[in-house]
């Protein structure tokens, strides 16, 4: 929509128009008047919409990044708790081993001190 502003001076007169405040539709003043405020309203009403979705578009943009870095942040600890069963697997592995390598060719109480020694062992290791 483009409104059109006439200015004459004395100087240069308007030879096209023979009034200033002729309008060029066949629309009354007051009709167009009314429109352009409706309009304006309509265009406040938009912008300010557009200022609420701009808003919550940041707040969730904000969101993400925060739970992008928590994501982060759980990962590196799940690297480390991966880590850590791998220790303790290994540890476990090697315990059970050590546990077999007592008990082999032995009789049962021969067993029994094997599983006393093994459990002390892994107390000991756990401090």
């Amino acid at each position: 929509m483009g409104l059109v502003a006439t200015v004459t001076s004395e100087e240069e007169p308007d030879l096209d128009s023979e009034d200033e405040n002729e309008v060029y539709a066949k629309i009354p003043k007051e009709e167009l008047v009314e429109s352009l405020k409706e309009l304006l309203t309509h265009f406040e009403i938009r912008t300010n919409e557009l200022i609420d979705l701009k808003e919550k578009y940041i707040v969730v943009i904000k969101q993400q990044e925060s739970t992008l870095l928590d994501l982060k942040a759980s990962e590196e600890g799940l690297r480390g708790f991966h880590f850590t069963c791998r220790t303790y697997e290994e540890k476990l592995k090697y315990l059970v081993q050590k546990l077999q390598e007592k008990c082999s060719g032995k009789t049962l109480s021969e067993h029994e001190i094997a599983l006393k020694d093994f459990i002390y062992l892994v107390l000991t290791e756990a401090k």
